[in-house]
């Protein structure tokens, strides 16, 4: 999927042609003065491009996130951890990076929620995908109990 070329030091839009000047070579997957209802904001990518919004507010933001069908991970950058923490209780995605992107723990479970996944990996979550419980009950006395017919057929009552 192409949005925009690069030519010339200058992004061209696939779409209408626009073009935007490019000054550091190290910012071409970068993309500005994006909308939500462009393309790019409402697939997943995989990179390697950074679509840039700019919101209102962090409501707007936590919105626009879950108005998304999918939610594979999420990124913040801020100094204020209240806002942080409430924007990570409230988006829909299976990990949330506050201030730092994509740093990975192992024990920790990896995965989306809506479109972006069906599950876990790593950490005890991601196990727990790999098994299926099942109940095993063994008496080793074969026996009949007195609890296995507590209705007396005759009388049709609890004895």
């Amino acid at each position: 999927m192409e949005y925009k070329n690069y030519i010339n030091n200058k992004w061209v839009d696939a779409n209408d042609g626009q073009t935007f000047d490019v000054e550091n070579p190290y910012t071409e997957e970068t993309i500005a003065q994006v909308t939500s209802e462009m393309e790019m904001m409402n697939v997943e990518t995989f990179g390697p491009i950074i679509p840039i919004q700019k919101v209102k507010n962090l409501d707007e933001a936590i919105e626009l996130a879950n108005t998304s069908q999918y939610g594979l991970g999420c990124n913040i950058y801020t100094n204020d951890m209240e806002k942080a923490l409430t924007a990570a209780d409230d988006i829909k995605a299976g990990s949330f990076w506050i201030n730092d992107p994509l740093t990975d723990n192992e024990a920790a479970p990896f995965g989306g929620m809506k479109m972006s996944g069906g599950g876990r990996e790593l950490g005890i979550e991601g196990l727990d995908e790999f098994r299926e419980s099942k109940h095993i009950l063994i008496d080793y006395q074969i026996r009949e109990k007195d609890y296995w017919f507590t209705y007396d057929l005759d009388e049709g009552e609890k004895t």
